[in-house]
């Protein structure tokens, strides 16, 4: 099983979430120029259809690969805001081997502004 976990920033939330570039190995073929879709479900088994990513190119032709489209869906869907973590999962399903994209999110739990735990969502 193929995963990423990150603690989302002010930009992950309000646009679109960067996703480390050594996993784009995981993800469907990118085809270049435009963004790729693909579903992926959350814990609660809610499919997500139009998740995609694309890759873009910044300065010196780094490439940022970054989550779109059903991204800030789920982000309003769940309430996700900067500090918010995610956990981004790839795994193969036991009958026919296919890949399976999965997405869990746990919120910070505040009291009077300091973080004293966190959702199970996990």
């Amino acid at each position: 099983m193929a995963y990423f976990e990150k603690y989302l920033t002010e930009v992950d939330v309000r646009k679109q979430v960067a996703i480390p570039t050594d996993f784009v190995k995981h993800l469907p073929d990118y085809e270049g120029g435009h963004t790729i879709t693909f579903p992926v479900r959350d814990v609660a088994s809610n499919v997500w259809e139009n998740f995609g990513y694309y890759i873009r190119r910044e300065g010196n032709n780094y490439p940022k690969l970054v989550f779109q489209k059903d991204w800030r869906k789920y982000v309003r869907d769940k309430r996700l805001g900067p500090g918010d973590k995610i956990i981004f999962r790839v795994i193969r399903n036991g009958v026919d081997g296919a890949l399976i994209y999965t997405l869990a999110a746990q919120t910070k739990v505040e009291v009077f502004g300091s973080v004293v735990g966190w959702t199970e969502e996990f």
